[in-house]
């Protein structure tokens, strides 16, 4: 049994890059998901599987569903995932290993960037203090910790952290 991540797509419009997935469970259920950042940053945004395999590799542990993907993946996050699952199951919840398979494999041995998911909570920021010479980029991610309808919230704190960003 395998879950699938299929038709990969990364478009732009007037004010957004968006890289797209289909994903398709082994139980029939299909899911779009999307990453959108600014168009600014589009070139930063690859088409490339590499995100939707860290949002869907914990579930298809849970789920026992091996992987399939249908397009590219960075190298290093496919060469880290063992490591991740191992783990993820020595949490004792209940989690195993899967496999995963995909078409192609693109190697970027020297990335530009390096980013930090930040909320500006306290795990966040110790991240980013402690590894700030390395750290780039920070992705803060709307309607993660803040409900997506609060824009007067996001807003603010979307000033704060490129406040921080800018120290």
């Amino acid at each position: 049994f395998s879950m699938k991540i299929t038709n990969i797509n990364l478009g732009v419009n007037k004010k957004s890059a968006i890289l797209s997935a289909e994903i398709k469970f082994n139980n029939g259920k299909n899911h779009s998901i999307y990453f959108l950042v600014d168009k600014r940053l589009k070139n930063m945004v690859f088409k490339d599987v590499s995100p939707f395999l860290a949002a869907t590799l914990a579930i298809c542990m849970k789920k026992n569903e091996d992987i399939e993907i249908d397009g590219s993946i960075s190298s290093a996050v496919l060469d880290n995932c063992e490591e991740i699952m191992k783990k993820i199951e020595a949490w004792n919840l209940g989690f195993k290993p899967v496999k995963i398979k995909a078409k192609a494999v693109n190697d970027r041995s020297k990335p530009k960037n390096t980013g930090c998911f930040f909320s500006g909570g306290v795990d966040s920021f110790y991240t980013y203090l402690k590894n700030k010479q390395k750290i780039n980029k920070l992705i803060f991610v709307h309607g993660f910790d803040i409900n997506i309808r609060n824009l007067n919230l996001y807003n603010k704190i979307r000033r704060n952290i490129i406040e921080i960003s800018n120290t």
